[in-house]
């Protein structure tokens, strides 16, 4: 039960109650339509301050027509961060180092997350993956508190703040988008980083050898 508690308080996140329905009145002549209807509090949006302040560098990975990627590992190919491997914990791609690919590489502390879709699926990534396309590679100023803005970017006020950002029908979020999510001092929170790895193994791995042993 103990180890139960543990996972449980690593993936909780404040929590509010969310409305069945609402409605207000508000003049849209001078906001943005897409934050002004989305929240029943648009004083949520005031609060905290721009990723921005926080992120040093951004990546994302390149598209490489001459060297495709294998889907089995090989002495000398360097692992993809990608959107699959954020969702599972596990590695499914690799890249050759000749690849134009491989210019961009995860450094340590970096804050990997998704560049697509409602889960943010952040980490805090090891050093020496290839960045890929489908997610954002951040350097951070201070990297002592990457496994805090992971922690955040994953709770349920990180995910609430990507999704009003989200644009087109691949739910995409681009790059001006992710300067200006709103973060808290959350943040700054200390983390148990020695509770467990901030990669993995996944939950359902966990969760399975928690349940079944």
């Amino acid at each position: 039960m103990q180890v139960l508690h543990d996972i449980i308080a690593q993936i909780s996140g404040d929590e509010e109650e969310s409305p069945t329905s609402w409605w207000r009145v508000t003049d849209l002549r001078n906001a943005e339509w897409r934050f002004a209807l989305a929240t029943s509090r648009p004083a949520l949006l005031d609060k905290g301050f721009p990723l921005a302040d926080l992120v040093a560098q951004y990546r994302r990975g390149r598209s490489d027509t001459t060297h495709a990627l294998s889907s089995e590992p090989s002495p000398g190919l360097l692992p993809v961060a990608d959107a699959g491997w954020l969702r599972s914990g596990k590695i499914r791609r690799w890249c050759s180092p000749e690849s134009s690919r491989a210019a961009l590489l995860t450094e340590e502390s970096d804050v990997v997350m998704a560049a697509h879709g409602n889960s943010a699926h952040a980490v805090v990534a090891p050093s020496g993956f290839v960045v890929d396309s489908s997610v954002y590679a951040l350097s951070l100023f201070d990297s002592g508190i990457a496994p805090g803005l992971a922690r955040y970017l994953n709770s349920r006020t990180g995910r609430g703040m990507r999704a009003l950002r989200l644009t087109g029908t691949t739910q995409r979020l681009n790059l001006g988008d992710v300067r200006e999510l709103s973060v808290t001092e959350h943040v700054y929170d200390p983390v148990d980083v020695d509770a467990f790895d901030a990669v993995g193994p996944p939950l359902e791995d966990r969760l399975e050898q928690v349940l079944w042993t």
